[in-house]
């Protein structure tokens, strides 16, 4: 009886110290401008030589403006290019993909003499060059998420082309234009690349950049202050905000200043704003759990976001077991696969300015003891909680009479 008296006082105490696991809802508000799909399709690299091949290959679509070929949901990974399009006029769409190459001389997504291509939504890793327009027009890159190469995107010979609302960063180089007229660069977040942000070179004439976010590249330490390299212009007539009113967002904008952008044409933003990220990250997470092992449903998550998300690191009892790319406003992790035992569960998210956010969840898995008693003691201890919750709910009411 001792042994059930026992066994009954912890399912009491658990019951009352386990946590709820519900998370409090948190928008994101336009952070992440791409999130990985649930589902991706594993696919052999892409070729596309002409218009043909889009047909042969059976893409859905008919090639119209309205009605584009489309390449959609796909994982090619580990390979030394994804996909290359050449010579191609009729209108087309990569999007929702998951890309990334291992080469150190290509491109992850190369397009050489194409007209009307499009590619949004999608995730671009690699080692050398992520985004490769060489020779287009009228091509548009929209809401990529493009990281840890040696170029981000590269517009080389490239006309009418446009890079829009994405996330470049931990590049050594975030966007390249070279010989390159008439592309808009406009609401991008270009950031914590190491050598420089964005950068026009020679040849390169009439390109526009605004409302562009660009901050804490290429930081160094020279002659007692830091410097950023967030833009570098050496070409003509490149404009760094658009008229009327609508500039770039520089981390290290001085108030009350126009903003030069360094190199020889001493181009300017006229309307230049503070990019100021001096907060850590947000995270927030499931309190502290306690649970018999074996049983199931018992999820740790967190909510993260930051405008300038980089990476992220997990830690069971100080042992790192999980990192990578800090791309999703939520991560989980089940501790029903825990054996008994206490832990420490920390996760790390760090964002471009160099913040960082941890969240510490403490787990105790409890051994079961139920499985050494036996069926009927089980049977007796759930008798004997019920009896308790009478009694309680009768001196309650007696109390509430007298």
């Amino acid at each position: 009886m001792k042994k059930i008296a026992s066994v009954f006082i912890g399912l009491m105490f658990i019951i009352i110290l386990i946590p709820s696991n519900n998370v409090a809802a948190q928008s994101t508000q336009d952070i992440f401008p791409v999130q990985p799909q649930s589902v991706y399709t594993d696919s052999e690299p892409i070729v596309i030589s002409n218009n043909l091949d889009f047909v042969t290959q059976n893409w859905t679509g008919s090639g119209t403006q309205v009605d584009p070929y489309t390449i959609s949901g796909l994982n090619i990974s580990n390979t030394q290019f994804c996909i290359t399009v050449s010579d191609t006029t009729d209108w087309f769409v990569i999007r929702d993909c998951y890309l990334k190459s291992n080469s150190s001389s290509g491109a992850t997504v190369y397009l050489n003499n194409v007209t009307h291509g499009r590619i949004q939504d999608s995730f671009v890793g690699g080692e050398m060059t992520g985004f490769y327009l060489y020779n287009t027009d009228t091509c548009f890159l929209r809401r990529n998420s493009v990281r840890g190469l040696m170029v981000g995107v590269l517009l080389q010979s490239a006309i009418r082309c446009n890079v829009r609302e994405s996330l470049v960063y931990r590049c050594e180089v975030g966007i390249r234009l070279d010989n390159s007229f008439e592309c808009n660069i406009i609401e991008n977040r270009v950031y914590a690349n190491s050598e420089t942000g964005i950068v026009a070179t020679r040849f390169t004439r009439e390109n526009v950049f605004y409302e562009n976010y660009i901050g804490f590249n290429a930081v160094k330490y020279v002659q007692g202050q830091y410097v950023e390299g967030n833009a570098i212009d050496q070409g003509i007539l490149n404009a760094w905000d658009d008229g009327s009113g609508r500039g770039n967002n520089w981390s290290d904008y001085v108030t009350n200043q126009t903003y030069q952008i360094p190199g020889l044409t001493e181009s300017l933003d006229q309307y230049p704003s503070l990019l100021d990220v001096r907060k850590n990250p947000s995270l927030s997470g499931t309190s502290n759990l306690v649970f018999i092992t074996g049983s199931i449903g018992h999820l740790v998550q967190w909510n993260a976001s930051d405008f300038l998300p980089v990476s992220y690191q997990m830690y069971l009892n100080n042992r790192l077991i999980k990192q990578g790319w800090w791309e999703n406003s939520q991560y989980t992790f089940n501790a029903s696969l825990l054996i008994t035992g206490v832990y420490n569960l920390t996760l790390a998210i760090y964002n471009g300015a160099g913040n960082v956010s941890r969240d510490q969840v403490f787990i105790n898995v409890l051994e079961d003891v139920f499985s050494e008693i036996g069926t009927e003691y089980v049977v007796l201890a759930s008798g004997l909680s019920l009896i308790l919750v009478f009694l309680a709910l009768y001196v309650i009411k007696r109390a509430k009479f007298e």
